[in-house]
Formats: structure tokens, sequence, C-alpha cells
């Protein structure tokens, strides 16, 4: 009658609530036994993270699945249930391996960047333009130089002012235009203009920003003769904007930053050539188009070779700086005209919150710092000008915080007929690429794998066709060349022979973790697949090496509390491919029956009602881009590590033991595996490894070493084994004022000893505001057991 592998079933019971083993957030966030038991592995009944473990039975004995918790239940009806599968055989699938993933990373979206110039050296790209009538673009590199790519590998120097640039902070040679007449036969304009920034002394302060203009020699092949145009004192090698265009009109636009003087240099036309788009003519026609400057810009030294079209917004106000057409920008770092009708648009990079598009018109004010996209920033409200609205904004915790946006064209190729007329534009340091509908204010996505390319801009040939800057590389946005080769149903994967009880083939293993991710107190089961013949490894610190072809998958279903209208608790499953590129994530998205799940392309919200209105809940269903938001490029793998599972059973054996009997694990590899984490929710456990393992699930995917704060600099380290003095975190100062002011909290530090109410790090856990809360993604509800754990430790007094 029993007709089963033990060993297989015995690691069944593991499936139970817990951190990230596939994609994006984890969690279930355990609480003490409601019996009063100490929500550890001692009593046998519940796992590390405090739940019970689903079909364990008081002896440790095997149960077949699924287990509803109940572990006396479980073990009566343990025989009648594996009497009832044996019956039933027609229910099951047949015991076969899941279907194999893609190896590379696939293409959901059907695009992919295409390198325009293989072989071509380029260092720092920052912009590119196409003289008309040529295939061969000048491409200007942040040093100081302009290049030109001639085609199979081939390029030209043309211009070499690196002496003069400031490579300082935001500073270098940041955009170029080529005057529409560069190459016409009949009235020649072979003039470049660049917008740098530049270098006084041999130092990074004081710095300039410089608007210049050199002369293209045919003879030589060189620009030369640099004309200074503008001149410009800044304090701060921040914010430098980037862009210059010219518009339709056949007029200079240049953007510029808030030079991190916002009081002095925003929502003023007499604060200098800050926080705004500015446009002139550099033909100087004069007459009823023109009329020369009425005074050098405040802060300048030079106003020479351009004139002020007499359309601008704010010429004849007094003391202005009529070189204005719009203002109220923080750091308008991309914008482009579209070739269809002439409109501008443009991409403000955010300060703490928002990221926004909008389309520029005369005379317009685009509220910061009163307003961070569509966010009140501050009191006030402009009054110069006309108060625009962004056209689009996107929230940081959306993207897991650090984000800036990155501007590009309206596409108007030939090539990809189905996305004409949408704004193309991309997010550092994500890589990400979307198309906006300008009309309807939505997205799609293009691309979410180009984590390798991060954008500093975009090009546009003549054909319309648009192409990513990435540093050292010119990459043209293409369809994909073939399907994306997922399976489109998770039914289709093989990964359950049983959608309805979740059970798994042979070749799938359920595991578990000490200390979950908290995920709004979703229930999750993970489990491992690794192809026969491989296993995975683990080295001395406790990274894991996956063979490729391998699979960590989690499912989750709604929190056990809820009883939710029209649908079934189950949401979705999450699978962490190892492919021979990189890993990557996918989800499964369940119907409301609860029979089957789909791939989900987009990343989407859920607004899901329950019979409690206390459990509605909006859940947040991943994409491909947002997976990778927290498995980074140096920490792909996150809670399948020897800590997380290197703890022992309640029948006595070891995880780690128990996997390598089954041929995931390499034995020998297991053997220097470190020390397992604390539970948090154990309360016989010390409080610091308690506080410990809790920062390790929850934040050490983006707080670690070599990983950044919002705007720059190392951030706290979250990495397990790390001492509470070391970490960076205990009376240190915050890096995010606009942060710290929405809590309250301004000059508080990070975490003030045995003052929980005066740590930033606990207020942020416990806030529901999404733009002040951490983690930033897969997060609405606050951890009891998480924050009642760290509020414990700030009492103790690290």
């Amino acid at each position: 009658m029993v007709r089963r592998r033990r060993d297989r079933f015995f690691l069944f019971s593991l499936a139970v609530a817990g951190f990230i083993a596939a994609c994006g957030s984890d969690g279930g966030g355990g609480t003490p036994d409601a019996d009063g038991g100490d929500g550890s592995l001692v009593d046998g009944a519940v796992g590390p993270d405090g739940e019970p473990l689903d079909g364990f039975v008081p002896d440790g004995g095997p149960s077949d699945g699924p287990a509803d918790g109940n572990d006396a239940t479980d073990a009566i009806a343990d025989v009648e249930v594996e009497a009832d599968v044996d019956a039933n055989v027609d229910v099951d699938g047949p015991d076969d391996p899941p279907v194999a993933f893609p190896t590379t990373t696939p293409l959901l979206f059907g695009y992919t960047l295409q390198d325009a110039f293989p072989g071509t050296f380029l260092s720092g790209a920052m912009d590119m333009e196409w003289p008309a009538g040529s295939n061969q673009p000048f491409v200007l590199q942040r040093g100081g130089h302009i290049v030109r790519l001639l085609g199979g590998g081939a390029r030209t120097l043309n211009l070499n002012f690196e002496t003069q640039v400031a490579m300082c902070g935001e500073g270098g040679a940041l955009g170029m235009a080529l005057h529409p007449k560069f190459a016409d036969a009949a009235d020649p304009r072979p003039y470049v203009y660049v917008w740098y920034t530049f270098r006084v002394g041999g130092g990074c302060s004081p710095t300039r920003q410089r608007l210049s203009r050199w002369t293209w020699n045919a003879g030589t092949n060189q620009f030369t003769s640099e004309l200074v145009m503008i001149d410009l004192a800044e304090q701060s090698t921040q914010h430098n904007g980037a862009r210059i265009r010219f518009g339709p009109d056949g007029f200079l636009y240049f953007g510029n930053g808030d030079d991190l003087r916002e009081a002095q240099t925003t929502q003023t036309l007499t604060g200098g050539l800050f926080s705004g788009v500015f446009r002139i003519d550099v033909d100087q026609q004069g007459g009823a188009v023109s009329h020369a400057p009425p005074r050098v810009p405040t802060g300048a030294v030079t106003a020479t070779g351009y004139f002020i079209p007499n359309g601008n917004p704010f010429v004849g106000v007094a003391n202005a700086n009529e070189e204005y057409y719009a203002l109220g920008f923080r750091n308008p770092y991309g914008f482009n005209f579209d070739r269809a009708n002439g409109n501008l648009w443009l991409g403000d990079v955010g300060d703490s919150f928002r990221e926004e598009i909008s389309r520029v018109v005369s005379g317009g004010n685009y509220a910061w710092p009163f307003f961070e996209g569509t966010k009140r920033r501050q009191a006030g409200n402009p009054t110069i000008g006309v108060t625009q609205v962004p056209r689009y904004d996107y929230t940081h915790y959306s993207l897991a915080d650090l984000t800036a946006i990155v501007a590009g064209y309206p596409y108007r190729g030939a090539a990809l007929p189905e996305i004409t007329g949408k704004l193309i534009y991309s997010d550092w340091p994500t890589g990400r690429v979307w198309a906006l509908d300008t009309a309807a204010g939505t997205r799609t996505s293009l691309l979410e794998n180009n984590t390798a390319n991060a954008p500093v801009g975009f090009g546009q040939d003549a054909a319309g066709e648009v192409y990513l800057i990435a540093w050292s590389r010119i990459l043209k946005i293409v369809r994909a060349p073939a399907p994306h080769g997922v399976p489109l149903k998770l039914s289709q994967t093989k990964i359950f022979r049983n959608m309805a009880t979740l059970k798994t083939p042979s070749a799938v293993h359920p595991y578990a973790i000490r200390s979950p991710l908290w995920s709004d107190g979703a229930e999750k089961k993970r489990f491992v697949y690794v192809p026969d013949g491989e296993t995975a490894t683990m080295s001395a610190n406790g990274d894991v090496t996956l063979p490729v072809g391998s699979m960590l998958i989690k499912h989750f279903d709604m929190p056990a509390a809820s009883n939710p209208v029209g649908r079934t608790r189950k949401l979705e499953t999450r699978v962490l491919v190892a492919g021979s590129d990189t890993t990557y994530g996918v989800t499964y998205r369940w119907n409301a029956a609860g029979t089957d799940a789909d791939l989900l392309i987009e990343g989407t919200d859920e607004a899901i009602v329950d019979a409690d209105p206390a459990e509605n809940l909006t859940w947040t269903y991943p994409s491909q881009g947002d997976c990778w938001s927290c498995h980074r490029a140096e920490n792909r793998v996150l809670a399948f590590r020897g800590e997380q599972l290197n703890f022992d059973l309640p029948d006595g054996s070891n995880q780690l033991t128990a996997l390598a009997a089954l041929n995931v694990f390499d034995a020998a590899s297991i053997a220097t595996s470190p020390a397992p984490l604390a539970s948090p929710a154990d309360v016989t456990a010390p409080i610091d490894a308690r506080a410990s393992a809790y920062l390790a699930a929850n934040c050490a995917s983006c707080h670690h070493p070599g990983a950044s704060y919002l705007g720059g600099g190392e951030t706290w380290n979250a990495r397990p084994g790390v001492a509470a003095a070391a970490r960076g975190l205990v009376n240190q100062p915050h890096h995010n004022y606009p942060m710290a002011t929405g809590l309250g909290l301004t000059n508080a530090p990070l975490v003030s000893p045995g003052n929980p109410a005066q740590s930033i790090l606990l207020q942020r856990m416990k806030t529901i505001d999404r733009d002040l809360g951490m983690p930033p993604m897969g997060r609405t509800r606050v951890d009891p057991l998480g924050a009642a754990v760290i509020e414990a430790w700030i009492l103790s007094g690290p």
C-alpha cells in the first residue's frame, strides 16, 4: 500500500511560510505559538519562522501533503491520505521532472538590445547625433572627447578637450547637439554645441558650467576653435542637467538642474541659469526673430554667440534671465523633441519619492521644490508662469528605492510600428526600458533584463530608430529574434503533479529557512529542483552555486486569517531559474478559482476584497525586472544559503545533510557551512542574534558592502555575522532628508540605542506609508514580529 520514497516525503513536510527562494519578497513572519511555546524547533511542532510545519507529526515521521497545519489531524489522517492518493492516481500527473526553462534570460516582452557598433571602443559615452545624410554618428564621451563611429569597429577622434573637463560628481562632458545645417550644402553651419563642466585651476572646486561651440574642419576631420557662449559659476557638481537639443523652430534648448541650491535657484528667474530649460537663437537672426541678451545671466561671466528669441515667455520681465523657456526642475537630465509634432518631452530626476515625465511648454512651471512629481514635498505653490502637472510619474519604492529616470525619444521608426509615438525611456541603474503612452499616461515594458548596461542617454537616427547609450556601448532597440520559451501556464511547467494539492514530483524537494522576509503575512511554501546528475555547491561563507537549469520555487497563499471574496487564497508561484548567463525570475499568477496560474509578463497590483474589511489586501505581482530589484547581480540567490538552511529538523536530522542525501547538494561542500541564523521568533535566543537574523532576511538584499544609498556612498551592512558595531547603524546619520522629515525624525540617527522612537530603522519598519517604509517593495502592512524584535534589540542598547 505504501508506494513512495520516504526521503522524498520527509522533506515535503518542510513546505512552510518563509523567505526569498525565488523572486521578489518572501515572508510569512511567524509569531510565538498560541499555546505559549517559544516558536522554536524545540517542541518539534513549529518551523524556524514560528509557524506550524506543514505535515510534520509529533514524532517527526513522514506525512503526505498538503497539510493544514493541524499536526494531530495530519497524523491521524496520514494513512488515509496515502490510501486516497494511491486510489486516485488519475488526480496526480506523472512523476516527471519539471520542464526545462530557457538557460539564457528570456526576453518576455519581445524586444532586445543589439550592439549597433560591435567592436567599437567607447569610454563614457554620453550623447550621440548623426549628421544629416550620414550613417556615421558623432559620440560625446564624458571625459571630454568627440569620436565618430565609422562602422566595423573603426572610429576617429575628432575633438579632445579633456584638460578642460571636470570629471567631478555628476560633471563632465554631458550633452551635444549638431547644428541642423551642419551638413547643409547650400548654407552650411558646421558647428557642434557641447554642455560641460569646466575645470577651474585643475581641481573639483570651484567648477563652472559651459555651453561652447566648436567648428568642424572637413579637411582635418577635427572640431576646432572653441567659442565659449555661456560660462556659469556653480556651487555643486550635482544636478547639472545634460541634454542640449535643437527644436523644430531652429532654436537651441538646453537644461540645467538646481545646483543643490533650491532656495536660491528654483522658482526664480533671477538666480542664474538653473532649474530650467532655456532657449536661445545661436544664429543671432535679430529683427522680428530675436534680440541680443539684455544682460549677462546672473552668475555668468559670458553671454555671447546667441540672441534671445523674441517669443521666449519671460522677455521683458524685470531682471529676468530671458533665456528661460520653462522652470521648476530638479535635474532635467534628459529631454528630446518628437519629430512628428515638435512636442518636447523631459524626464526630471526625482529626489526621494518620484521620477517624472512632462511635456515642456513655453512658460511652464514644473513646481520643484513644492512638488516632486505629483507628491507634495513642501508648503507653497508656484507664482511664476503656468503650473504644469507631470504627464506620468512613478515611485521609488516600486524600483527598490535607488532610481533616476533617463528620458529618450518618442518612437518614430518603421521597424516596431506597435510602439509608434510612445516615449522610450529607461532608469538608472536598473537598465529597464519602457514605452510610455503619453496620452493615456500608461507604460508597457520593452526590456527588464538589461542589468549589464546602465543607461546614460538615448540616440535617434534619421529613420527614427532608437538607441540606448550605455557608457561603453551603443545598443539599438530591436525585436527579439525568437519567442521567449517560458511555459505560459504553471501546469505546463510540471513543477506540481497536482495543481489542487501542490504535490510535487520526486525530483522537486521542499525546504525551509531560519529567518523569513515579511510579505504582508503571506503563507509560502518553498521547493528546490536540481537537474538529475548535478548538485549544488556551497562555499564557506554560505553562498550557493546552483547548476544551470536548477530552480527555486516559492508559492504564495494569502494570510491564514483571510477570507477573500470571489477567489481562493492562492496568489502566485515564483520561479527563480539558474541560467547560463545569470539567474532570472518569473511569476505565475493564480486564477480566481485556484486551478492554474498564468505567466505574468507585466507586473501588476490586485485589490483583494475580504469578507472582513480589515483583511482587505493590495497584492503586488512582480515582473521580471521587479525580481531583479532585489535579486541583484551581486546576490541573485538570497535565502537559499548556508546560514538559512543549516539547522536541525524536528526528528533531529540536519536539513543540509538531508538535502545532500537527495543529491541537491554536494555533500563535501556543505561541511563548512556557516552556523544557522537564529529564528527571530525564538524568544530563547539572544536578542542580538534574533535581530541580526531579521535584518539579514529583510534588508541584506540591498544593504550590503558595495551597495550605495540614495545619492551615493556605501550603505549600512545587513549581512549575517556582522557585529552590531560594524553594521554602520548605531548612532549613524541617515542620508535621506525628505524621508526623515516625513517621519518627523529629521536629525535622528538610523539607530539610537535605547530609544526606539528616535531610531529611523524601526520607524521605517513601522510605517505603512510606502514612500517612507522599508523594505520598499512587497510590503503594505507592518510585520508585528519583526517590529517587536528590532524594538527589543534597540532597547537592549546595541
